[in-house]
């Protein structure tokens, strides 16, 4: 429902969302939006490693860098409303 996806962005404090084109004309963003496209893409290796730097180091003191990518899931919580894990 719309109200818990705007509580979702709300607390996760969403910088850009990506997804399914199909989805996030259905979601209540306020932000900037990458819609993947419908087509499968074509597999490529990344373009260096400022996707993996600090793989290893899971909460290490870089882990937690704000401009590194970051994704939050929810569980539907014991009160019902979303939680951030």
């Amino acid at each position: 429902p719309r109200p818990r996806t705007e509580a979702m962005i709300a607390d996760a404090e969403v910088a850009l969302t990506v997804g399914d084109a199909k989805l996030l004309d259905s979601a209540a963003l306020t932000g900037p939006v990458l819609a993947l496209p419908e087509e499968p893409l074509p597999e490529q290796p990344l373009p260096g490693d400022e996707f993996t730097d600090g793989a290893d180091a899971v909460g290490g003191a870089d882990a937690s860098d704000p401009d590194r990518a970051a994704f939050i899931m929810f569980t539907s919580g014991s009160t019902g409303r979303p939680k951030g894990v």
